[in-house]
């Protein structure tokens, strides 16, 4: 009796393929012994990638590398399926980490100027909005004093400037968005002012490329790439 059930057990655990409407299966689950895969190494720069494969400092063979621009932030390096599980070793992640942009709302004079001298690339465009910006003022003026400690500002209603200087809008600006390696990408925005009852001017930008420049970022990349590691296939 036991015999017969040890048996049947036996017969039962028996792994079998089986095809069902054009497709294969089996009878039971398997899990396949895969080859380790190498932890990735993560950097922050295009400089970073060029710097290990040159460097080699992990022995690689090159000719089964080849080098993935996922979008204007992240670059992977990966090597060709490895074994019959058709798996992709990946070596290395470039990260880069943008500022955070202050764009599609109203903020107040003082940090919207702070936001464009600190996050976007100098050019002749944001030194016509700063212009512009910087000599704001309303018109029921109290008093204004500041001792390096505290700031005493005032409120006026209505916008008003010292000067009047021509912006064109939309109007193209280079924000900080992608590794500093590249020559960041312009890209068009659309630049508001508007003045709320009882409060100081508000600015604020939107963006008016429909995204146009994460494909010219990209491109940048790859052919940033393509310089230092001309050996390499590069995806993008």
């Amino acid at each position: 009796m036991i015999e017969k059930a040890i048996n049947k057990i036996l017969e039962l655990a028996k792994i079998e393929q089986l095809e069902i409407n054009g497709r294969k299966y089996t009878s039971s689950g398997i899990i396949p012994v895969k080859e380790p895969l190498p932890t990735i190494l993560t950097v922050h720069t295009l400089s970073g990638i060029a710097d290990y494969l040159n460097k080699n400092i992990d022995t690689l063979n090159k000719e089964k590398l080849f080098i993935h621009v996922c979008n204007p932030t992240n670059v992977n390096l990966h090597a060709y399926f490895k074994d019959g599980f058709c798996e992709r070793a990946e070596y290395l992640s470039a990260i880069f980490e943008p500022p955070e942009i202050t764009r599609g709302n109203y903020i107040g004079i003082e940090e919207f100027i702070i936001n464009l001298q600190a996050k976007f690339v100098p050019t002749e465009n944001t030194a016509a909005i700063l212009k512009v910006v910087g000599n704001v003022k309303g018109e029921q003026v109290q008093n204004f004093s500041d001792d390096g400690i505290s700031q005493a500002v005032t409120a006026k209603v209505g916008i008003a400037t010292l000067e009047t200087v021509p912006v064109p809008n939309p109007i193209k600006l280079k924000p900080f968005r992608t590794f500093p390696e590249i020559d960041q990408p312009e890209s068009l925005f659309i630049f508001r002012m508007r003045q709320q009852q009882g409060a100081v001017p508000a600015c604020g930008l939107w963006e008016a490329d429909n995204k146009l420049w994460k494909v010219e970022a990209i491109k940048s990349i790859a052919e940033w790439l393509q310089g230092k590691l001309p050996s390499i296939p590069i995806i993008a």
